[in-house]
């Protein structure tokens, strides 16, 4: 009994491995469609994309007015103390990018090297 149900198992197995093509549902060389949208949904799309680039834009744009307002207020001491902190925030972004980096440079060696 063992033996005919390890031989049924054993056929099965070979027939998928052998001919896979008569063991998937769907035919070698068809592709699936995808259901197309309608005009309508596409065209709402549309313009939901454009409103929002559009919204972004103003929202860019009312920030950068908003930092060239702040910055017009304040006084000379504190706008070089400005220019100055900008430059070494740079810096260390910088830095911290770099050093980032690195790291995962290492880290990528080390698993290139434990896969060999």
């Amino acid at each position: 009994m063992k033996r005919i149900l390890i031989l049924f198992c054993l056929c099965g197995f070979l027939a998928t491995t052998i001919a896979p093509e008569r063991a998937s549902a769907i035919p070698q060389g068809t592709k699936r469609k995808v259901p197309r949208e309608s005009r309508k949904v596409v065209k709402a799309k549309k313009a939901q994309a454009k409103r929002e680039k559009k919204l972004e834009k103003e929202y860019d744009n009312y920030v950068k007015q908003n930092k060239e307002r702040h910055y017009s207020i304040q006084s000379e001491k504190v706008k070089e103390r400005m220019k100055d902190n900008a430059k070494e925030q740079k810096k260390r972004d910088r830095a911290a990018a770099k050093a980032r980096k690195k790291s995962s440079r290492k880290a990528n060696s080390y698993l290139r090297k434990k896969k060999r």
